[in-house]
């Protein structure tokens, strides 16, 4: 939930960040490209994190993916602007954008193999299905909280500081997300593995 209120608030905050990250005519269409450029990264994500996942367990594939979500989204709410540092604040927030695109790839795959390998038989499907609803429900979140921010202030200081706000607010529940998910066991399929598998 946390990882996709993160990833999609972007979309909803795309023409506040397309006159603060870009000045140029058509800065909407380089915004949404940025959205674009960070969906192709999922895969890349999947392939990157389903590797760790394999090789080093469940948990510390979700613990980085998670990390790195936490940290981008912090970065994007600190930010210089335009207006600050030139072309370079919109460089680095496509930048940011990839880094977003890949630790979500990860982290979905991460957490339906997860729960799919930590579940009871009779209720795997049940399980696993949690991961998409709740990917859905941080995407509602983002929406609210993007429409309560630019609905509670000005254009100006929605441009000169309230976007970021929902950014914090996103970096905060990932932070909260990572710390939570540092007591989390592994799941007892990996561990079954782990321990049938021959020393070397």
């Amino acid at each position: 939930m946390v990882e996709w209120y993160d990833f999609t608030l972007y979309l909803y905050l795309a023409t506040v960040l397309s006159r603060v990250f870009f000045t140029d005519e058509g800065s909407i269409l380089v915004t949404l490209g940025g959205s674009a450029v960070a969906y192709l990264m999922r895969p890349v994500g999947a392939v990157v994190f389903g590797h760790i996942g394999d090789r080093h367990g469940r948990r510390p594939a979700m613990l980085i993916s998670m990390a790195l979500m936490t940290a981008a989204m912090l970065a994007t709410a600190l930010l210089p602007t335009y207006a600050q540092v030139g072309p370079l604040a919109g460089v680095l927030l496509l930048l940011i954008r990839c880094i977003m695109g890949s630790s979500v790839g990860g982290e979905y795959t991460g957490v339906v193999a997860y729960l799919l390998e930590g579940a009871p038989p009779h209720r795997r499907g049940l399980i696993t299905s949690l991961a998409a609803a709740s990917s859905e429900v941080g995407a509602l979140l983002a929406a609210g909280v993007a429409a309560v921010t630019a609905s509670a202030m000005s254009n100006e200081a929605l441009e000169g500081w309230g976007w970021r706000v929902p950014c914090l607010v996103g970096a905060g529940l990932a932070a909260a997300i990572l710390l939570a998910r540092a007591v989390v066991r592994e799941s007892p399929e990996f561990r079954k593995v782990a321990l049938a598998a021959p020393a070397k």
